[in-house]
């Protein structure tokens, strides 16, 4: 058990690292899309690309990754997010914003997956919605400090310096990543998971019952990542006249990442004694109804209070829904990576609406 959770937390370590990384890029990408001369609506439909390229390659991963399990995923994830900054530096034309996409899909994807292995594979079941809720701690901390760095560099402009601290970061994680790979040991990962490959038609009929059998809770990580997704696309691109000394876009996802790590430390504790389905239901319609107050009020300062009470409560909907799928995954020995990849399908769904 102590041996767990030392993994858990250099597995948040390399997700904090990485996702600074990630959280830079993410912030500056409708930017340097939007400066190549494309359109707000273009942009939105080149990221959604991300999404349906991680579509195709959940369909894939068990030809591309034999034997695939968190270890494996998480190095080739750092390795494919090394090239994307490299992709972006020379990105000009729409073919290789598209290529970018394609990358960008591929390692979002390893992460999704990555982590819900770990979770299903390294911490006891009891232990599934604390172990997300401290995951979500150190990913609001990386998400929460990316745009800090990020907002030291020209809005738009390809500078090395932004490209290098990107690279920085990723390197930073792949130092934790072998202290991870080295602290879990080969016998705490259960070799029950089905990852021969298997003809195109027999994959897609399993991925469709799996998302039948399943659906409540896929369909509410779906909802849940249309929330996230509105948060990183748009703010960086929201401009609000104000007299603060700090850009409006800034506090708006500062106040949406705060609240993950406020109650991050305990509720995984709290779910854990109750029904995850069912407080992630009702914790994510409370989300959505804060989200559609958006459309009425304007004042910056209250956008930013019903941000911060929005995420108070995706905060709570989302260790309930990853608990509740790493759930699944344990007790579904034979489906697991059908669990997996179609939970990260319903996630690029999610980015793609």
């Amino acid at each position: 058990r102590n041996s767990s959770h030392k993994s858990l937390y250099q597995m948040c370590l390399l997700l904090f690292f990485f996702l600074i990384a990630d959280g830079m890029l993410m912030y500056h990408v409708p930017l340097f899309i939007t400066h190549a001369g494309f359109s707000e609506f273009h942009m939105g439909l080149i990221i959604g690309f991300s999404s349906v390229a991680g579509i195709l390659f959940d369909l894939c991963m068990s030809r591309l990754i034999p034997h695939a399990n968190f270890k494996k995923m998480f190095l080739v994830m750092l390795l494919v997010a090394s090239i994307f900054p490299l992709v972006l530096l020379k990105a000009t034309s729409l073919w290789m914003f598209l290529f970018g996409m394609i990358v960008w899909g591929i390692y979002y994807d390893l992460y999704n997956c990555g982590t819900l292995d770990f979770v299903s594979r390294v911490m006891p079941k009891n232990e599934h919605a604390t172990s997300f809720g401290l995951i979500d701690v150190f990913i609001a901390l990386g998400y929460l400090i990316a745009p800090i760095f990020a907002g030291f560099f020209t809005e738009g402009t390809k500078e090395m310096f932004f490209f290098f601290t990107v690279w920085f970061f990723l390197g930073i994680a792949l130092f934790m990543y072998f202290f991870l790979n080295q602290s879990t040991k080969i016998s705490e990962i259960s070799l029950t998971k089905r990852h021969s490959p298997i003809k195109w038609i027999k994959e897609f009929k399993m991925h469709a019952l799996v998302a039948k059998t399943f659906f409540p809770v896929y369909i509410s990580s779906t909802l849940l990542n249309m929330i996230e997704s509105i948060y990183w696309i748009v703010a960086p691109l929201v401009v609000i006249t104000t007299a603060w000394s700090i850009e409006f876009g800034s506090l708006f996802l500062f106040s949406h990442e705060l609240p993950a790590i406020l109650v991050g430390w305990f509720i995984g504790k709290i779910i854990d004694k109750h029904s995850k389905k069912r407080v992630g239901f009702f914790a994510l319609l409370g989300a959505s109804l804060f989200m559609m107050l958006f459309f009425i009020i304007k004042d910056p300062v209250f956008l930013i209070m019903l941000s911060f009470l929005c995420a108070c409560f995706t905060g709570i909907a989302w260790p309930a829904i990853k608990g509740a799928q790493a759930d699944l995954v344990s007790e579904h020995k034979n489906f697991e990576q059908e669990i997996e990849l179609v939970q990260d399908t319903f996630t690029n769904l999610g980015f793609i609406i």
